[in-house]
């Protein structure tokens, strides 16, 4: 009974509500990391991909070097965040990557305990 009620429901897609926008400014506390430039990296990704198409993906090195030059980084902080880019970045392929990076980003993405695959599954059900 449930699961028919579930198919009925209207429910905007994931990728339409988990976006990089809504952790603009929220610092991932409580990460899978302990490492501050890691997780400061992290927080320029997420301002790019939130710039970019408000979608969660993987961004080429390239990508973030102009996007940081454009932001007014200097070429020295650049080369030091670049260190950690592929740590950070392969966190931000989905909303659900960025959720087990960090619990306060989990919190925001999927608020109210509500588990990433609870979501899914729901979503899948539309389909």
């Amino acid at each position: 009974m449930f699961l028919e009620f579930a198919k009925k429901v209207e429910t905007p897609k994931l990728d339409k509500v988990l976006i990089p926008s809504l952790l603009i400014g929220k610092f991932p506390h409580n990460a899978i990391s302990r490492v501050i430039e890691i997780k400061l990296v992290a927080m320029e990704i997420v301002v790019i991909l939130s710039k970019t198409g408000n979608v969660f993906r993987a961004i080429s090195i390239d990508e973030y070097k102009k996007a940081r030059l454009s932001l007014f980084a200097r070429e020295s902080e650049l080369h030091q965040e670049l260190k950690f880019f592929d740590l950070a970045n392969i966190h931000l392929t989905t909303a659900r990557s960025a959720a087990k990076f960090s619990e306060t980003w989990s919190n925001i993405l999927y608020p109210y305990g509500c588990s990433p695959e609870a979501l899914e599954y729901m979503e899948s059900l539309q389909q």
